[in-house]
């Protein structure tokens, strides 16, 4: 699991700048090298940012209590 996490913060740069045919080739790398299902493997490159993106706190409005 944790080689696949970091395969994929590795790929997902690269991925978002390439043209298609080189996405495309990038796909196919990471379904064969880490068993993943395609859509699957392209769903989490297009959404990797949001899923490893640090949690934001919440900010309590001016009027609440503690």
């Amino acid at each position: 699991m944790q080689a696949r996490r970091i395969w994929l913060q590795e790929i997902t740069p690269a991925y978002h700048r390439a043209s298609g045919f080189h996405k495309q080739r990038l796909l196919v790398e990471l379904v064969t090298s880490t068993g993943m299902v395609y859509t699957y493997a392209l769903w989490l490159l297009n959404y990797t940012e949001k899923i490893f993106a640090p949690p934001t706190l919440l900010r309590r409005s001016q009027g609440e209590e503690a």
